[in-house]
């Protein structure tokens, strides 16, 4: 008897080998063994479907709000939220004073906003990483915001899909509170902060959103929070409503298009020229 334990919609394999040319996809449309971006989990599941997957279905770390997207999309709504953190908010934390940060699960700094492009290419990071200067601008004045109602600095995390932005991110936040803990979403996989700030980077023109696609990273990145999630990006980028460009022939299948504007309506909506 083989028992697998695990999520097969969290973070994708990392593959630095290329792969080889001439392999070709089984009749099931599994990847032959020269690709390993197909993992065991998938290939079971491609072979004998549902029938052998188990689900847990009551998680113990999220509100339910911010689990709500996650569980509709990925999950076919069936997550639950336990009892014990189904309403849990920052302000029912010891010492925390009552906010507009801190009375609700969800914030999103929409910077689609200013109608500019922040996004940069650090030529110097492997594969020229990106990063927006501007969003780490409004991490630090929200951060601010959440040490003012009381927040440890141990109880915050600020994640971001992009390693340039980690640097920037650490440059601009390490030196006055340094037990903040900043890093990739790839690095955050299977952790938890009380309020987690997620700086998705991508703002250009074109739309363009390199392997924000990959929904697999998104749920782990839109999944760390406990009590306060805090999304920072442009909105318009994301959805793909900017220049004509579809969202929807995106390989993600519009799941960045459908959690924009699930956020938009959800969310404490904030815009980020209204924010200094």
């Amino acid at each position: 008897m083989c028992l697998q334990a695990g999520d097969h919609l969290q973070l994708p394999p990392t593959i630095k080998t290329p792969i080889k040319l001439g392999s070709k996809p089984s009749a099931k449309g599994l990847s032959t063994k020269t690709d390993l971006s197909t993992t065991l989990f998938d290939r079971m599941l491609g072979m004998y479907g549902n029938s052998v997957k188990r689900m847990l279905l009551v998680q113990y770390r999220m509100h339910q709000k911010i689990m709500e997207f996650s569980s509709k999309e990925l999950y076919g709504n069936n997550l639950v939220a336990d009892k014990s953190v189904a309403g849990h908010l920052l302000v029912d934390l010891p010492g925390i004073e009552s906010s507009d940060n801190t009375e609700v699960p969800i914030v999103m700094i929409d910077t689609s906003d200013t109608g500019l492009a922040h996004e940069i290419t650090d030529e110097a990071k492997e594969e020229q990483s990106k990063a927006n200067e501007r969003e780490v601008e409004l991490a630090a004045i929200h951060v601010q915001s959440l040490l003012e109602d009381g927040l440890q600095q141990e109880q915050i995390g600020i994640i971001t899909p992009y390693s340039a932005q980690v640097t920037r991110l650490i440059r601009e936040i390490r030196e006055k509170w340094p037990l903040i803990e900043i890093g990739t979403v790839d690095g955050f996989q299977g952790r938890e902060k009380e309020a987690i700030l997620l700086s998705l980077v991508r703002s250009n023109d074109d739309c363009e959103v390199g392997f924000l696609a990959e929904k697999r990273r998104l749920n782990v990145a839109m999944t760390r929070a406990k009590r306060h999630l805090c999304v920072i990006c442009d909105s318009e980028t994301l959805a793909g409503s900017k220049g004509g460009s579809q969202a929807g022939s995106r390989p993600d299948g519009g799941f960045l298009k459908r959690w924009m504007n699930w956020l938009c309506e959800e969310s404490d909506l904030r815009f980020s020229e209204f924010i200094a």
